[in-house]
């Protein structure tokens, strides 16, 4: 299955604000997981701003 237009067309979605979307929602996904879990087993998470928050808010400007 791996055709050059294939090869095209996955590297066309992983270039996009599409793929950059998916992405950024996996990830919160994670960490909202793992926060979870830290917090279950007794642990305190961190307050303030997340570094993928800061990040995001400075390529948007």
């Amino acid at each position: 299955m791996n055709t050059n237009s294939y090869e095209e067309a996955f590297d066309k979605f992983i270039n996009s604000r599409d793929y950059d979307r998916v992405e950024e929602a996996l990830f919160s996904f994670a960490r909202a997981c793992f926060e979870a879990g830290y917090k279950a087993a007794g642990g305190v998470a961190a307050d303030g701003d997340k570094v993928i928050d800061i990040l995001r808010r400075s390529l948007d400007d």
